[in-house]
């Protein structure tokens, strides 16, 4: 007979994806969707989208790494992904990369994405918001993806 013991995930050594607040103007909700943290939807807008998802990464992926290997996974998906601005900020003191990807197909779309690494515990994650837009309403919806991520707050999990 082979000795067994129970293992508890989430755990202090295995810990959850650390709880988070942001901030979403009125009219957007948070909703669950498949392979994703969370969906934040715009009900007056139900072309709008922001993805948010959560990657448990080793200490020595760094954030290009994580911009890389993510619009190589894009591409994959979406030959037709084209990167049309990139560059890293700061969000206070988050660095934080910045990538705007047009989409082709029989429905255009952009796609203004934002990553960025978090340290909890004895895990680091990799953080992606992806919102999605049609292409001609990217000068609206710009401004309030920015908001969002910008927003970004670590919370007690109680």
């Amino acid at each position: 007979m082979v000795d067994k013991q129970t293992v508890r995930i989430p755990s202090g050594d295995v810990p959850a994806v650390p709880t988070f607040d942001v901030d979403v103007a009125d009219g957007w909700v948070a909703v669950t969707a498949p392979g994703a943290v969370a969906r934040l939807s715009d009900e007056r807008h139900p072309t709008r989208s922001i993805t948010v998802t959560s990657l448990r990464v080793d200490d020595e992926t760094g954030l290009r790494d994580v911009a890389v290997r993510s619009f190589a996974r894009q591409r994959q998906a979406h030959p037709s992904a084209e990167i049309r601005a990139q560059r890293t900020g700061r969000f206070g003191d988050r660095l934080v990369y910045l990538r705007e990807v047009a989409i082709g197909g029989t429905t255009p779309v952009a796609q203004l994405q934002a990553m960025f690494l978090i340290e909890s515990g004895p895990a680091r994650d990799a953080f992606s918001f992806v919102g999605t837009a049609p292409v001609g309403e990217l000068d609206e919806f710009g401004p309030v993806f920015v908001d969002v991520v910008a927003s970004f707050r670590e919370a007690d999990p109680a």
